[in-house]
C-alpha cells in the first residue's frame, strides 16, 4: 500500500478504528470461496499496477497461517491509510471508554467491504472487513460485538474502538 493519507496527518486524538461486528462463519466461508472469482471478474477494469497489488494481497490472504485467535471484523471508516501489519494495543467501548482492555491486536488482512477481494491495507475513509490476530486471546469486550453478515449492512454502527495507548489516554482525559 502506498499510503496517500498517512496516519501522521491525523490528530492522535482521532486515531481510532471503529469495530462494527464480527463476521459469521458463513460469511467467512463466502468470502474465501468467492475471492478468486471476484478478482477475475474485476481485473478487466483495473490498471495493471493495481492488479499486481491486489494479486499479492490475495496471495498473502490465502497464505495466512492458521491463527488461533483470529477474528474477521466489520470495520468502520479508516481514519488513515493503514497497512496490513498495523498493530493496536487498546480496545474500548465507544459509549463508555472506561470499559477498556489492553491487548495486542494486529491487522493481518483487509477485504473490500462489498466485493470479496483482499487489499493491501485499509483505505482512508472506507469501510472494510479486517482479519485481526489477537495473540493474547480474544478480550471479553470484543466478544460483545454483534455477529454480522457479508456484505455488512449500512445500519450497523461501530460499537468499539481500537487505538494505541497514547490515543486512548488522550481521549480518556476529555
Amino acid at each position: 500500500m502506498s499510503p496517500l493519507f498517512t496516519e501522521d496527518r491525523v490528530s492522535p486524538l482521532d486515531r481510532v478504528l471503529g469495530l462494527r461486528g464480527v463476521l459469521s462463519e458463513f460469511s467467512i466461508r463466502l468470502i474465501r470461496q468467492n475471492m478468486r472469482l471476484a478478482f477475475r471478474n474485476a481485473r478487466a477494469g483495473l490498471p495493471a499496477e493495481e492488479v499486481a497489488i491486489l494479486q499479492r494481497a490475495i496471495d498473502d490472504f490465502f497464505s495466512l497461517p492458521s491463527l488461533p485467535n483470529a477474528l474477521y471484523v466489520a470495520v468502520s471508516f479508516g481514519y488513515a491509510d493503514l497497512p496490513v501489519s498495523k498493530a493496536f494495543s487498546v480496545v474500548f467501548d465507544k459509549a463508555d471508554p472506561s470499559r477498556t482492555v489492553a491487548t495486542q491486536c494486529v491487522l493481518r488482512a483487509v477485504i473490500n467491504e462489498w466485493t470479496p477481494i483482499a487489499m493491501d491495507g485499509i483505505p482512508h475513509e472506507h469501510r472494510t472487513v479486517c482479519v485481526f490476530d489477537l495473540p493474547q486471546g480474544i478480550p471479553y469486550l470484543v466478544l460483545t460485538l454483534p455477529e454480522v453478515t457479508y456484505p455488512t449492512g449500512t445500519g450497523i454502527e461501530e460499537k468499539l474502538f481500537l487505538s494505541n495507548q497514547e490515543t486512548w489516554e488522550l481521549r480518556n482525559r476529555l
